[in-house]
């Protein structure tokens, strides 16, 4: 028979003490403070990778666009922006926006995004913009901005020399940009635009002349996405933007950055 002070001595023992539930507790939050930033890398990780899946899908849905019209990118056009060129080849809602800049600063009107903002452009949001380098510029007979040529920042580079024509122009496909990460719908960097002071895409040259300002911010990393026409999409870092070869009379370089 089992005595009252036996049971009660071993009712005891079943429980823990208050020591033992504080050191349990502090165990585990050590390893919670360990495990977060890993979680939040990997989630990082996670919205790059899904990043330059949708910028694949837009250079596919432009090199479809190109076959279809025989080797020729689309033209430039104020009213209508690359995504209503693509409509056709591919549900462009789908992939327009980056997870890290899904939400616009301002969702009613039209408004430049930021490292962590969509840009709004009339009734169209994204995250991504077209190099405006390979606006197809020969339409110049009938459109007096073919290929964007009208805008500062353009209006002194040589016409049509510095645009791409078609992809049968291109010859570094895998260095020319198509589509990047970007704070409006499209942009003409040049190879001696300036590094941008602030790298929260929030700097808008107002003379629209340094156009690498719409790419170069840190919405991954100190990097941005970007797709290339030779159908890839990679992670680069920023001071490698200067690399790429944006236009037909781009001269790569490397730039420092902060």
């Amino acid at each position: 028979m089992i005595s009252a002070a036996t049971f009660t001595t071993a009712a005891r023992r079943r429980g823990f003490s208050l020591v033992e539930l504080l050191v349990v507790v502090s165990i585990l939050t050590l390893l919670l403070a360990l495990l977060t930033p890993s979680l939040q890398r990997a989630r990082a990780l996670a919205r790059d990778s899904v990043c330059r899946s949708n910028l694949s899908q837009l250079n596919r849905a432009h090199s479809a666009y190109t076959v279809n019209s025989r080797g020729e990118f689309f033209p430039y056009n104020g009213g209508i922006i690359y995504m209503a060129f693509l409509e056709k080849y591919h549900n462009i809602h789908e992939i327009r926006l980056c997870p890290d800049a899904a939400k616009p600063f301002y969702p009613t009107a039209s408004a430049r995004g930021g490292s962590r903002n969509a840009w709004q452009a009339w009734s169209r949001r994204g995250s991504y913009g077209v190099n405006g380098w390979i606006y197809n510029p020969t339409d110049a007979s009938t459109n007096s901005n073919a290929g964007g040529r009208a805008y500062p920042c353009c209006s002194n580079r040589p016409f049509p020399d510095a645009w791409w024509k078609g992809i049968g122009d291109v010859g570094y496909p895998g260095l020319t940009p198509s589509y990047a990460d970007s704070n409006w719908v499209d942009g003409w960097p040049w190879w001696d635009d300036i590094v941008p002071p602030v790298l929260d895409g929030s700097i808008t040259d107002p003379n629209e002349k340094f156009q690498m300002c719409r790419f170069c911010f840190d919405r991954h990393d100190m990097a941005v996405n970007v797709a290339f026409l030779d159908g890839h999409a990679d992670h680069v870092p920023l001071g490698r933007l200067w690399t790429l070869m944006w236009s037909k009379l781009h001269q790569p370089s490397e730039r420092e950055i902060p």
